[in-house]
């Protein structure tokens, strides 16, 4: 297990995140999530069920 290498991995607000709608509230100035990238440098992205996996071409400069 990850939490016995990294026992801080080990609390009660770890991925994947339970939220409870019941106390959560809408803030309307939030604007939606955009994702964007070049796919010249970008090979392939990922969803791993966990986070976004992006491969990059090693032979580009940019972050």
């Amino acid at each position: 297990k990850w939490c016995d290498n990294f026992p801080i991995a080990n609390g009660p607000r770890q991925s994947p995140i339970d939220i409870q709608t019941s106390e959560s509230s809408y803030d309307e100035s939030l604007k939606a999530l955009k994702l964007q990238y070049d796919p010249s440098t970008s090979l392939d992205i990922l969803n791993n069920g966990h986070s976004f996996q992006v491969t990059f071409a090693d032979d580009d400069d940019s972050s």
